[in-house]
């Protein structure tokens, strides 16, 4: 990410009424602004509106914050111009002041010059959640976007094949899988439990496989195997029975032509340094054949013509190394949405209607959110990892993490998981189960966020933009049982389904607002800045780029 060096500047009059606090950076965001060629002035001055109501909202009106509560202003701008907004707040008696800047366009916008100072505006006054912070990897399997290009093929009826006998306990088999040391290779695999899940349509066998040298003491033991099988498979709490009741069965009937027959096993595949600590092995739901598209037929030649998903076996014996991504049962929560995804969307439908990758991974981390069991899971995914990761790196530039192309302003690959999750885990504790049922299933359009956007809408909110600001305040730590209507992570319950509160303020000592401006602002990221201990009353112009909006909070 382009920033600019640390400098003193002496504050301008419209600051005059903040407190005392160091200046840190305020470059012009654009790169061409300096003394001989001023940039120019932006048009007429516009100005915040209201944007919370009822309980806990602090906001009195445009100018006026109440003294309590959680005050929520925002301006949006749908033009094609810059607009220079008016702020005027009187009423904070020495609150800090948050303000985020959110690009709700597909491009990239370049930034205004802001002033940073030196603090986080939200000091540790509360023990923070136990955490801890190994190295995690940036690298994420794709599984809707590949299955798409392969199974988005010409519909017709698949001849009925023979499905292979079933394997027993003890029976070895050579399985294809990705590797970090040695790319895609064919290695001896033995069936070390099986069990039976229960699904919608019925019931499914279950095969957890080992590779051979994987398997031991100090290694993956018989216990490991007998929880992963219980987990995943017994019973209605299971994370089969309870994922597949929302998004549906990961394989069964289809009319997708060179896709392996409707009747299969789920297959858990462990091994040892996988390229991907989990992956759904969509490439292994076509068969092998020959075409005579040579890229396609290398492509098949390595499918395991199964229904498999595949975790690394180092998770199990080295968990800490492997905190970022989750205990096994949450990534098999993740790893069955995106075979259900791939199968509802691509197989089934005459005409594919797969999620942009994007939304495909959002989905199946909200699955992990909503299958999250306290008691059994030592992790909230959201609470303890993703939203942790994804506060404590906003000063190295993890708030301008393109949401939907994890690509920084430089063009580099960045952690976007952590937005994403986040993200998720406010939609649903906005709109609810239902909304995530009707998300799945909804084929309003070929475009992800216009398909997010629709079933917003039909779950009673304002759409995509208006959830994607609001959910940007939760940069400023909102509490989860006092922040106003439509904000915030609270806690909520939908039936058999409880989506647990995640309180703003056990992230205080870890959350990291940027200390440089930037030059570029990417699609659908953040830019959170703050103004410490405004003693009365707050004064100060802004410039929001076209197609972004400004949220300022006060709590």
């Amino acid at each position: 990410m382009l920033s600019f060096s640390l400098r003193m500047r002496t504050l301008p009059l419209r600051l005059a009424l903040l407190g005392p606090a160091l200046v840190l950076s305020a470059c012009g965001g654009d790169g061409a602004v300096t003394p001989d060629t001023p940039e120019p002035p932006p048009p007429a001055v516009a100005r915040l509106a209201v944007d919370c109501s009822g309980p806990h909202c602090g906001a009195v009106d445009a100018h006026r914050y109440l003294g309590s509560g959680v005050g929520i202003w925002q301006y949006t701008n749908t033009t094609g111009e810059r607009r220079e907004v008016e702020i005027d707040i009187s009423g904070l008696a020495g609150k800090d002041v948050q303000l985020i800047m959110t690009n709700h366009d597909d491009a990239p916008l370049k930034m205004p010059g802001i002033e940073l100072f030196e603090r986080s505006p939200y000091p540790a006054d509360v023990p923070a959640a136990a955490r801890r912070a190994p190295a995690f990897s940036l690298a994420m399997p794709v599984a809707s976007k590949q299955a798409a290009e392969n199974l988005a093929t010409e519909k017709q009826a698949t001849a009925s094949r023979a499905v292979a006998p079933a394997s027993v306990v003890g029976a070895t088999r050579l399985w294809w899988v990705d590797t970090w040391t040695e790319g895609r290779v064919e290695r001896p695999f033995t069936l070390h439990r099986q069990g039976q899940a229960q699904g919608p349509d019925g019931s499914r066998r279950v095969n957890i496989w080992l590779e051979d040298d994987q398997y031991g003491d100090g290694l993956v033991d018989d216990a490991m195997l007998d929880t992963l099988l219980q987990r995943v498979a017994a019973g209605p709490r299971s994370v089969y029975t309870r994922a597949t009741e929302l998004a549906g069965e990961p394989w069964g009937q289809h009319e997708t032509a060179g896709a392996i027959p409707p009747a299969q096993d789920l297959n858990i595949v462990l091994g040892k340094e996988l390229a991907y600590v989990s992956y759904p092995g969509s490439r292994d739901l076509r068969i092998r054949q020959q075409t005579g598209n040579p890229d396609f037929d290398e492509y098949v030649r390595t499918s395991n013509e199964a229904l498999a998903v595949y975790l690394t076996t180092e998770r199990f014996y080295q968990p800490d190394d492997y905190y970022d991504s989750g205990e096994p049962p949450a990534a098999m929560a993740l790893l069955l949405t995106q075979l259900a995804n791939i199968y509802h969307r691509s197989a089934l439908p005459a005409n594919d209607q797969s999620f942009e990758p994007w939304l495909d991974m959002m989905t199946a981390l909200m699955m992990q959110d909503i299958l999250y069991l306290p008691g059994s899971d030592a992790y909230q995914p959201v609470g303890d990892i993703y939203r942790w990761y994804w506060l404590s790196m906003g000063a190295t530039g993890g708030f301008n993490c393109g949401l939907k192309t994890a690509r920084d302003a430089a063009d580099n690959s960045c952690y976007v998981l952590g937005a994403q999750a986040t993200f998720g885990a406010y939609l649903l504790r906005q709109y609810g189960i239902g909304f995530y049922r009707q998300l799945l299933r909804n084929t309003s359009s070929a475009d992800s966020w216009a398909i997010l956007d629709d079933a917003i809408k039909q779950a009673g909110g304002e759409g995509a933009d208006a959830a994607l600001r609001r959910f940007a305040t939760n940069i400023a730590l909102l509490p989860a049982a006092a922040s106003p209507k439509g904000y915030g992570l609270p806690e909520r319950t939908d039936g058999a389904y409880t989506l647990a509160a995640i309180d703003g303020a056990t992230y205080a000592s870890e959350l990291a607002l940027p200390t440089d401006t930037i030059m570029t602002l990417m699609p659908r990221a953040f830019f959170p800045f703050a103004r410490p201990a405004v003693r009365d009353t707050y004064r100060e112009n802004i410039v929001v780029p076209p197609h972004a909006s400004l949220s300022v909070v006060v709590r």
